[in-house]
This record gives structure tokens, sequence and C-alpha cells, in this order.
């Protein structure tokens, strides 16, 4: 069963609300600023115009925010997740998510699952890192192995990587981060460098090592060592990052 649901402006609306609690859901909000909540089934939810609020809860969801600055939280599920114009927040949850900033700064968290993250024009945040404690504001000491493909696009993007995640900054100069909870054998991937760009390591405040970062160079390819454990591969990194390119952040250690 599929049901739709237009709204008129400002108003709230959740696919649980009526009979068809489970269904396949079409909810097209308005002008306004709306809150579009789905089900446990394959939802689309519309935002439009408006700064709206987008929950999908279960289910593979579609999510298109729209004119205006919406905040979209896709929960489990392989979601698709749009942003459109305006300055948006994005959460894809568990599962594989697909999640596209649009125009404008977006903030984005893909959570667990193999995701592909593309900031779209302006100047974004895309936080590929899982693991979890990450639900809680916290980090572990190695995150979970969920490989993403994480895309800033045109601006001037931060992006924060874990194990196995590939970043291409694209256009505009750009921040790659990356930490000590990165396997080394899966280690962040850097497509991109391009001179001007940075790489932040992360280290938690109570690590007791040397703290000391080396460059190694296979062919054209730098793979950035951190007391001799990789923590990045820059692709083609040779002969344009430079240890100068490269800054050391403590964060709070897992509690």
């Amino acid at each position: 069963m599929v049901s739709a649901i237009d709204l008129d402006e400002d108003e709230v609306v959740s696919a649980d609300s009526g009979e068809d609690k489970g269904a396949d859901d079409e909810i097209e909000g308005s002008a306004g600023a709306d809150s579009l909540i789905g089900g446990a089934g394959e939802d689309v939810l519309l935002g439009r115009g408006g700064a709206d609020s987008l929950l999908g809860y279960g289910g593979d969801d579609l999510l298109k925010g729209g004119d205006g600055d919406d905040v979209m939280d896709a929960g489990a599920g392989d979601d698709d997740l749009r942003g459109g114009d305006g300055i948006d927040i994005m959460f894809g949850g568990a599962g594989d998510d697909l999640m596209d900033g649009g125009a404008d700064s977006d903030y984005m968290e893909g959570g667990s699952g193999a995701d592909t993250m593309d900031g779209g024009a302006g100047d974004d945040v895309l936080f590929s890192y899982w693991s979890p404690s990450a639900a809680s504001g916290g980090y572990d000491l190695q995150d979970s192995y969920d490989p993403d493909l994480v895309r800033g696009g045109d601006g001037i993007d931060i992006l924060m990587g874990g194990s196995g995640d590939t970043l291409e900054g694209g256009d505009g100069t750009d921040g790659f981060v990356t930490g000590t909870w990165v396997d080394p054998d899966h280690a962040v991937e850097i497509a991109d460098f391009e001179a001007g760009d940075q790489i932040v390591v992360t280290q938690f405040d109570n690590y007791t090592g040397a703290g000391e970062v080396e460059l190694e160079t296979d062919g054209d390819d730098v793979t950035v060592l951190f007391d001799g454990s990789a923590v990045a591969r820059v692709t083609n990194g040779a002969g344009v990052v430079s240890l100068a390119d490269v800054s050391v952040i403590e964060v709070d250690a897992p509690a």
C-alpha cells in the first residue's frame, strides 16, 4: 500500500498517524517549515520550500529537502538523501546511503554502512568516520570498516574519513581529516590532494607515543605515517604533499 499526503504550510505529519502504519508513504511538504516523519516502509519525503525536518526511520527512503535550510535523518535502511538549495544538515544512519548536499554549505554524517556522500557546491563538512560511540559524540580506538566514498565538490570542504574510505575534495582548498583510529591496512585514501590542501591527523589526548609524522613515497603515491602506522594514502601525491601540509590535533579519548 502506498499513501500520499500533502500539507498546508507549517505542519507536522507522520506516516504512522493513520491506518497506513508500515506502508510505503509519499509525504509532500509546503512552502513553509514542515516536519515530515516516515514510518517502517519505503517512504518518499518531499520538503519543498522552507526550513523542513525530514525523518525517514526504517526502510529504504528517499528524502528531498528542496529549497531552504533542512534537517534530514534517514534512519536505518539504504536511503537516498538530497539536500537541494540551502544549508542542510543530513544524517544517513545505518545502511548504504546516497547523500547529495546540493547547493550551499552543508553538513553530513554518513553513519554506519558503505555510504556515498557528495557535498556539492558550497563549503561543506562531510563526516564518514563511524564507530559505535560516534552516536554519543565520542570516538573508539578503531572505527568500523565500512568503506565510504566522500566527495566535497566545489568549495572549501572538510572531509573526515575512517578505515577504507576514499576522500575526493574537488575544486577549492580542502581539509582531509584522518586519525589514529584508522586500520593501517585500510588507511584513508585521499584521491585528489592539491597544493594548498591540508591533511589533519587526529590523536587521542591520552596517547603516549612520540607523535612523529613521516611521509613514505611509493611510486606516484605517498603514505602518511603516524609513529610508523599508516593513517592516509595520497594518490599521485609524490612531489605535491609535504610534511608542511600535515598537522596533528588532539581529541578526547574514549571514555
